[in-house]
């Protein structure tokens, strides 16, 4: 199931400025994947300055692209205020999977081109029935599953953004 769309349109400019957003995720993935919630409390809150900052700081010059850009940076920076608000691993893994589908409404929306984003997501198959599960994103392949608990199992990527029309 897709929770966004890929905007064949893009602005390098915007590109830029998700390209600093892209490096501070993986830094917040990284710290839900160890468990340690000082670590990702402190990834996070600098995720929503970064965002912060680009927002008043990164404009393109198609008005239609940045007004989206603006409207999805807010959204990323709600559930990023959700997310530091948590106290309990298993609802920052809730707040941490709905952050990254925000940002991956961000991404699509403007149209991100300029490195292959990788989309996994940890539900299972019954049967006949895929279930939803948590996901989460990165610029490589492979991943290590950010929601299990002290385990390092490398799972392959569902998805490519660039590619989910």
């Amino acid at each position: 199931m897709n929770y966004w769309t890929f905007n064949t349109h893009h602005d390098p400019i915007l590109e830029e400025g998700s390209d600093r957003l892209l490096e501070q995720y993986g830094k917040l993935l990284q710290t839900v994947a160890i468990g340690d919630t000082t670590q990702i409390f402190t990834a996070a809150k600098d995720f929503i300055v970064l965002a912060d900052t680009i927002q008043k700081q990164v404009f393109s010059q198609d008005t239609s692209l940045q007004n989206k850009f603006q409207e999805e940076l807010g959204h990323l920076s709600a559930e990023l205020n959700g997310l530091v608000m948590e106290q309990y691993l298993n609802d920052i893994h809730l707040a941490f999977n709905m952050t990254s589908i925000q940002f991956l409404h961000l991404l699509g929306s403007i149209g991100y081109q300029k490195q292959s984003v990788y989309i996994f997501n940890s539900g299972v198959k019954k049967g006949d029935v895929e279930e939803d599960g948590f996901v989460w994103l990165a610029l490589t392949k492979k991943s290590i599953n950010p929601y299990l608990d002290n385990q390092n199992q490398e799972v392959t990527a569902n998805q490519i953004l660039q590619e989910s029309n």
